[in-house]
C-alpha cells in the first residue's frame, strides 16, 4: 500500500464531462483516471490544451450487453448467449427498455453508439443503429445517472451496454460478437471505421477501450499523484483488475515520456506512442 489517502470524485456525466470540467477550471485534481482514455485525453493534451502532458493505460475494458434478470425478454437474452438469435434483433423488440448514457459526456454513451453503427456496417443493414437507438440523444433512452445505475436491478430497464467489470457478479450479461464488441484486439483496425462527433465538435473513433491515468499539469501534490499512478501497475492492483473483469493494457506512455515521473514509467520504458 502507498499510505496515500485517496479522495475521488465522480459526476459531470462521465469521463468526457470530467475532462471538460478540468478544462473549465471547475475541478482541481492531482490525478485523472479516464475510461476510454486514449480518446478522452485528447481534450487535455497538447496541441489543443496543456492540462496534462502524458498518460498511461493501466487496464483494458471489455464491453458486454447486460440485462435485467426480471426482464420480460430474459429468455431472448439467453437465446443470444446460446447463439440462437442476434443481439441487435432482440434490442429492436417493440417495448424493450434500453438505457444508455449521454454520448457527449460519457464514453459508455458514445461507445454504445459506435457499437451499433459498427453493427450496421458489419451486418450490411442500413438503419440498424437508428432502429436500436433512435436519435443519438434520444431522451427515452438516456435517463438520469441514478436510474441508469439501478435500472437493471430495479426493472426500470431491460438492457444496457456496459463494461464487463461494472456488471460481473451483479447482473447477467452476454458477450457481444468480437467484430462489434470494441473489445477484441484482432478487430482493432475494423473498429476504427466508425466515429461519433459530439454537438461540441469532438470526434471519437471506434477502438479498444483503455482506462488511463495521468498526473495533471496543475497538480498540487504531484509526488503523491505519481505514487498513486505507479501503484496501479503493482502486481496487487493488476491482479485485482483482472479478477474484476478487466484485461491487461499495453505498457506504454502516450504523450511526452520525458515528463513522466521515473516512478510511473512502464516496466519496458522507451515504448512511447503518439496521442490519438
Amino acid at each position: 500500500m502507498t499510505g496515500i489517502q485517496f479522495v475521488g470524485r465522480d459526476g459531470f456525466g462521465g469521463a468526457v464531462g470530467l475532462a471538460e470540467a478540468i478544462r473549465a477550471g471547475d475541478i482541481a485534481s492531482d490525478v485523472f483516471l479516464a475510461a476510454d482514455g486514449t480518446q478522452v485525453m485528447q481534450l487535455l493534451l497538447p496541441p489543443g490544451s496543456a492540462w496534462a502532458t502524458w498518460y498511461v493505460p493501466f487496464a483494458r475494458a471489455v464491453r458486454v450487453l447486460a440485462y435485467s434478470p426480471d426482464s420480460h425478454w430474459r429468455a431472448d437474452f439467453e437465446r443470444i448467449a446460446r447463439g440462437d438469435v442476434r443481439w441487435d434483433v432482440v434490442l429492436r423488440q417493440p417495448g424493450l427498455k434500453f438505457g444508455r448514457s449521454d454520448p457527449d459526456l460519457d464514453p459508455g454513451g458514445y461507445l454504445t453508439v459506435l457499437t451499433c453503427r459498427l453493427a450496421e456496417l458489419v451486418y450490411g443493414e442500413p438503419g440498424l443503429a437508428v432502429g436500436i437507438l433512435g436519435p443519438d440523444h434520444n431522451p427515452e433512452q438516456i435517463p438520469p445517472v441514478d436510474v441508469l445505475r439501478r435500472g437493471l436491478a430495479s426493472g426500470e430497464l431491460d438492457a444496457t451496454m456496459a463494461y464487463r467489470n461494472s456488471v460481473a457478479g451483479r447482473t447477467p450479461f452476454v458477450e457481444l460478437p468480437p467484430e462489434v464488441s470494441l473489445s477484441d484486439p484482432a478487430f482493432e483496425a475494423d473498429y476504427a471505421r466508425t466515429t461519433y462527433t459530439t454537438r461540441g465538435g469532438q470526434t471519437f473513433r471506434g477502438g479498444l477501450v483503455y482506462y488511463t491515468a495521468a498526473v495533471l499539469a496543475g497538480a498540487q501534490r504531484p509526488a503523491a499523484g505519481a505514487e498513486f499512478v505507479a501503484h496501479l501497475f503493482s502486481s496487487e492492483v493488476q491482479g485485482e483488475l483482472l479478477r474484476a473483469g478487466f484485461e491487461l493494457a499495453p505498457q506504454q506512455v502516450y504523450g511526452s515520456e520525458t515528463e513522466v515521473p521515473p516512478r510511473v514509467r512502464p516496466r519496458d520504458a522507451g515504448r512511447t506512442a503518439r496521442c490519438h
